[in-house]
């Protein structure tokens, strides 16, 4: 494939797999888009580590409060 017709590819991808983001993209609480973002894995919420008072990203799968039964939440 050549150069152009690889970036052309990229873009493509790229735009397809903003398309088809399952998750929010603004921080659920405090609806700000700006800054990295942990997604639940089990709905489309996302949040804020500090948003949740978490200093690090966990390892293995997230599941935020509201999937937990913690907090309800209406998205």
């Amino acid at each position: 494939m050549e150069d152009s017709n690889f970036k052309d590819f990229l873009k493509i991808k790229n735009n397809a797999m903003d398309i088809y983001d399952p998750n929010l993209d603004d921080c659920c609480v405090c609806n700000d888009p700006v800054g990295d973002l942990l997604c639940c894995d089990t709905c489309p919420l996302v949040f804020h580590l500090k948003c949740i008072d978490l200093s690090e990203v966990p390892t293995g799968d997230f599941h935020c409060q509201v999937c937990t039964g913690d907090v309800d939440y209406n998205y």
